[in-house]
C-alpha cells in the first residue's frame, strides 16, 4: 500500500468517527472531524477553530457543563469517561464521551482530546425504565401499606367483636342475678324455697350485714353466750352452711340476697335481748 493511499484510509476512519475533536488548554477548538462541526450546526471543521465552546452553544449552561468537565479533566490529567446532557442547535442531546488530556513532551498538559457518540435515546429509554421502576415499587409498597391498613382494621372488627361478646355475657350474667334476686324466673324464683334459718344463721347473718367479720361475730357471741366461740366455727358456718343454703359463693352475694329475700332482721333477737351490746365498741 503506498502512503497516499493509507492516507485516504486515515481520513476515512477520522471522518467515520461519530464526533472526534481536540482544544487547547484555554478551551478553544484546534479541529475537528466533520461530523464534530455539524453537531454545532456548522458545515466545516475549519469553522469550528479557535471558538470556545461558549460561542458555538446558545444554551450557556450547557456550555458551562462541558467546560467544567474540561478544565476538570485538564487539571485532574486523567482519562475520563462520561454522559453529558445538553441542549444543541438541533434540541437536548445525550452524549456519551471519552475525554483525556494532552500532554507535551514535558508532560505538561497542553489541551483536550474528546471523542463521543449520542445516546439520546438510550438515555429517554433508560429514564422511562427507571420511571416505570419507581412507579412499580411505589405501587408495591402502597399494597404493603394497604394491606397492613387491612390488618389493622380487622383486628380492630375482632377486637370490637370480642368486646361485644363479653358485655354479652355480662349483660346476661346480670339478667340471671337480677331473675334471682327479684323473683321475675318462674324456675329458679327464691319464693319457692323453703329456706330455714338456725338462730345462729340469723345471728351471723345480721352481724355480717352490719360490716362485722368472722373474727368479730366470734367474739361477740362469745359474751352474749358467755362461752368461746372460735372465729374458724363462725367461718365455717358461714361456708358449709349459709353459703349453700342461699347458693352464693361470697359474703356480698349472701348479704345481697338475704337482703333482697328480706331474710336479714333490723336486730337479731339474741343480741336484742342481750341489751344490743356495744358492737361498735368491739375490736376489729
Amino acid at each position: 500500500m503506498d502512503l497516499n493511499k493509507r492516507a485516504e484510509i486515515y481520513d476515512l476512519l477520522f471522518e467515520s468517527l461519530p464526533f472526534l475533536f481536540w482544544k487547547d488548554i484555554k478551551g478553544r477548538y484546534c479541529g475537528s472531524n466533520l461530523n464534530q462541526a455539524k453537531a454545532f450546526g456548522l458545515d466545516s471543521p475549519d469553522d469550528l477553530i479557535g471558538k470556545t465552546i461558549f460561542e458555538l452553544l446558545e444554551d450557556q449552561d450547557s456550555a458551562k457543563l462541558i467546560d467544567d468537565n474540561d478544565n476538570k479533566i485538564m487539571k485532574e490529567k486523567k482519562p475520563v469517561v462520561l454522559e453529558e446532557e445538553i441542549i444543541t442547535p438541533y434540541g437536548k442531546k445525550v452524549y456519551l464521551s471519552t475525554k483525556q488530556p494532552i500532554f507535551n513532551d514535558a508532560q505538561k498538559v497542553i489541551g483536550l482530546l474528546g471523542t463521543a457518540i449520542e445516546i439520546t435515546q438510550l438515555a429517554e429509554d433508560r429514564e422511562i425504565r427507571q420511571k416505570l421502576e419507581i412507579e412499580q415499587q411505589k405501587l408495591a409498597l402502597q399494597k404493603e401499606v394497604d394491606i397492613h391498613k387491612a390488618i389493622i382494621v380487622e383486628h380492630n372488627k375482632f377486637n370490637s367483636f370480642i368486646d361485644e361478646i363479653q358485655r354479652n355475657i355480662k349483660a346476661y350474667q346480670l339478667e340471671l342475678l337480677n331473675e334471682k334476686t327479684s323473683g321475675t324466673n318462674t324456675v329458679n324464683s327464691y319464693e319457692k324455697f323453703d329456706i330455714k334459718l338456725t338462730t345462729r344463721d340469723v345471728e351471723i347473718l345480721y352481724l355480717l350485714s352490719i360490716g362485722k367479720s368472722p373474727k368479730e361475730i366470734a367474739s361477740i357471741l362469745s359474751k352474749i353466750y358467755k362461752r368461746n366461740i372460735s372465729a374458724s366455727t363462725i367461718s365455717a358456718l358461714i361456708n358449709k352452711q349459709l353459703y349453700p343454703k342461699f347458693d352464693v359463693y361470697n359474703v356480698s352475694q349472701l348479704i345481697e340476697k338475704a337482703t333482697s329475700l328480706k331474710m336479714i332482721p333490723f336486730m337479731a333477737e339474741s343480741i336484742l335481748a342481750a341489751g344490743g351490746m356495744d358492737l361498735e365498741g368491739l375490736p376489729s
